[in-house]
């Protein structure tokens, strides 16, 4: 569908609202060149448990701007050329389901959007009175002078003036549908109240081009030193098109190709389960129930890493892996070694009798699958707890006088937690070297 053209030369002008649902988007004709403009969006997430709402600003670079120390930074490599001015989420709690409840998600989302909204206006641009100069980087919605248009102007809950922000922008999906409908009609009504365009994001795109957006804001890559410039300004705007991703949450497992900022060709993707999604439930069953008790969150994923590695991920506690040299090499299950303690019975054909496959081993498809690591795991779970009731029956007579257990004794439903440890760290094991 050929996008609309809509004619802007007032800088106050009103701007026509252009919904998601229709693909269509305005292109504005503005008398402001592009790269001088200061842009400012208000941004609202509800896609699933999580509802955020942010306000960032792209800098002007207008060499007009009085502002001399903020010109020749916008000019060195590595300088942020955006700045958030509100990012703030609220996480509801589904701990009692052990699990993201949407009707629940939905609940939460209506208790605190509203909150977070009128929070957020409070931190848009002050309007400048006009008795006041103007600021030295005006936005495109200032006229010649201190006119400022009264559409132009919202209030705050103090009463305060304030800058409409030039756009509203909303997660339009994928994610679930409820809990999206939250934050969708929330920003077409601000949209249309407010008479700015509604731009609709997808969920994964965004995810794909949030490296550029760390380097915008003048953030340092994961692993980078923050105190170490970029050597070229290609490096300071982050990986340059064309570029490859690796999405990975609890509802996404692809690799994706990005050749601009609004084209994305998904080179693969899961077959069934994502690795996140993979990896809270098999927590469930893997960690023991005192740590699921005291779990803060259902991010049992997270929760699942810290109990295999207690000590943070010192080398040792990764000695157990040995990532394969080649793809020959791949070509098997992944099986721990009978711990110390139980060798004698690993002999006999006890222990830890259980491997977790390699999804995909025996095939170059294209794709990932996170499902047979999942019944794998709960496979291993209900052949340890009709092991354990088997032999609770067969010993039912006896008793023990000691009322304290340690660690290397069996939890309540007859599953060490070495073993549970053991589980946890080829689970991850297992999955991550897939993805690999």
């Amino acid at each position: 569908m050929r996008p609309l053209s809509c004619s802007r030369s007032l800088p106050g002008r009103r701007q026509h609202l252009f919904l998601h649902a229709t693909g269509r988007f305005p292109m504005c004709r503005l008398r402001l060149p592009l790269r001088h403009r200061r842009l400012t969006t208000l941004a609202i997430e509800t896609s699933c448990d999580d509802t955020a709402v942010a306000v960032l600003r792209r800098r002007s670079t207008s060499p007009s701007s009085s502002s001399s120390a903020l010109s020749s930074a916008s000019a060195s490599p590595g300088a942020p050329t955006h700045e958030l001015l509100f990012n703030e989420r609220k996480t509801s709690d589904h701990r009692a389901t052990r699990g993201i409840e949407p009707l629940a998600a939905v609940q939460g989302h209506h208790a605190v959007l509203g909150e977070l909204l009128r929070r957020a206006v409070c931190h848009l641009e002050p309007a400048p009175s006009p008795s006041s100069s103007p600021p030295s980087s005006p936005s495109p919605s200032h006229t010649t002078g201190t006119g400022i248009r009264p559409e132009q102007i919202i209030y705050d809950a103090d009463g305060r003036a304030r800058l409409k922000p030039d756009f509203v922008t909303v997660t339009r999906g994928p994610g679930i549908a409820p809990n999206l409908a939250v934050g969708l009609s929330l920003a077409k009504g601000a949209a249309a109240a407010w008479g700015v365009p509604l731009v609709a994001v997808h969920h994964m795109q965004a995810h794909a081009l949030t490296p550029r957006l760390v380097r915008a804001l003048g953030e340092p890559m994961l692993g980078e030193d923050l105190h170490t410039p970029p050597s070229s300004p290609a490096e300071a705007r982050g990986p340059d098109f064309p570029f490859l991703s690796l999405l990975v949450s609890g509802g996404h497992t692809q690799l994706l190709h990005s050749s601009s900022p609004t084209s994305h060709r998904v080179v693969a993707s899961t077959a069934d389960a994502a690795v996140g999604n993979a990896l809270d439930h098999a927590a469930r069953l893997v960690l023991p129930p005192a740590v699921l008790a005291e779990a803060p969150d259902v991010m049992y994923a997270r929760h699942l890493e810290a109990f295999a590695f207690p000590r943070g991920g010192e080398a040792e506690e990764y000695a157990f892996y040995r990532p394969p040299r080649t793809r020959a090499d791949d070509d098997r299950d992944l099986a721990p070694p009978p711990p110390p303690e139980e060798e004698d019975l690993a002999a006999a054909g006890q222990g830890w009798r259980w491997s977790l496959p390699q999804p995909f081993r025996m095939s170059r498809k294209l794709a990932f699958s996170f499902s047979a690591l999942g019944s794998t795991i709960q496979r291993i779970v209900t052949t340890r707890l009709e092991e354990h009731k088997n032999k609770n029956s067969s010993s039912s007579s006896s008793s023990s006088s000691s009322s304290s257990k340690n660690e290397n004794e069996n939890d309540d439903d007859g599953i060490s937690v070495p073993e549970r440890r053991q589980l946890a760290r080829y689970l991850q094991a297992a999955a991550f070297q897939h993805i690999a």
